[in-house]
């Protein structure tokens, strides 16, 4: 699905922010000079080839290709002969070098370009453009190292007359350009993918429903919403916060109860003998202790009646003795 193509808030798509904040980059300017370079070599190549067909004369048509090329001073006619052999060495033995590199794989410069910086994607399509040059002219580039480059055989041109042979270099040499700018053009796109990506994407601000914003935008609004409260987004709890300290008013401290000191057993028995008291009923404190807060049931007055029925007990002992 494609995505957004222009930007909600100001109206500009990814390429149009591109423009405007473009970056210079030297290495993408040195190449598209190369670039500029290969176009103009490919025009002034297209030029040459259409004098060599007109310059080859029709009773040499049917010779042997490698045969006319490598006797010069016996077709002194033909006048472009060292042209067609200078052309057919320069673009045709870069060829079969460049073939047998890619597919094996080997790193190197090719046309003062490192062949070490093209990805398998890149590396594929030069071999594919390659292998659709051999099918369309069932003629296979050198694929094997101990073919030498710089043979006229190693290119493909066994068997084809001076006709056919011209023909199969202009071929090759479109090829060659082609090849070139390829890896140009990937290099290129490795410079520039280092650069600053802009683009235009769907977005949810908080608070308003999901349109497309580019990233100058969103950083905008972004901007613009930094001290301010934030509304609350909806179908999302927000995470539990640390309590920080207030710069505020203290708030007030809730009182802590104070849990009264354990008295002791002698104590708690003083605390217990009402005035006026007589000497029987203070013995019988000394003698029982006071009662254990821990154990004594919470009924109301119940110690209070176990001593009176202990000191009514003492009492009749004490009139039965008498």
């Amino acid at each position: 699905m494609p995505g957004p193509s222009e930007c909600w808030v100001c109206g500009r798509t990814a390429e149009d922010i591109s423009a405007l904040f473009k970056i210079e980059v030297p290495e993408d300017t040195e190449l598209t000079k190369q670039a500029s370079q290969i176009n103009w070599f490919r025009t002034k190549f297209m030029e040459s080839a259409a004098n060599w067909r007109k310059s080859i004369p029709k009773e040499f048509r049917e010779m042997d290709f490698l045969f006319v090329i490598s006797n010069p001073d016996q077709f002194k006619t033909v006048k472009v002969i060292g042209e067609v052999d200078d052309s057919r060495k320069h673009m045709m033995d870069w060829l079969v070098k460049a073939s047998f590199m890619l597919r094996k794989g080997e790193e190197g410069q090719l046309q003062n370009l490192n062949l070490s910086s093209l990805d398998a994607p890149s590396r594929q399509s030069i071999v594919r453009a390659i292998e659709q040059f051999e099918a369309t002219w069932h003629r296979r580039l050198a694929r094997e190292e101990g073919q030498a480059a710089s043979s006229a055989g190693a290119a493909g041109f066994q068997g084809l007359n001076l006709g056919d042979g011209l023909e199969y270099l202009i071929a090759g040499g479109l090829l060659y350009y082609d090849i070139q700018a390829m890896l140009i053009q990937f290099a290129r796109n490795a410079a520039i993918s280092k650069l600053p990506q802009w683009h235009v994407q769907v977005l949810t601000i908080r608070g308003f429903a999901p349109v497309a914003v580019c990233d100058v935008c969103s950083l905008l609004i972004q901007g613009l919403r930094v001290g301010r409260e934030a509304p609350m987004e909806p179908a999302h709890e927000a995470a539990p916060v640390e309590a920080k300290p207030s710069h505020g008013p203290e708030a007030p401290v809730p009182a802590v109860p104070q849990v009264a000191p354990k008295r002791s057993k002698a104590q708690a028995a003083a605390e217990e003998i009402p005035a006026g008291a007589s000497d029987e009923f203070v013995k019988l404190i000394e003698k029982f202790g006071p009662a254990d807060d821990a154990d004594a049931p919470k009924t109301h007055y119940l110690h209070e009646h176990r001593l009176k029925e202990d000191w009514d007990e003492i009492a009749e002992k004490s009139a039965e003795q008498e």
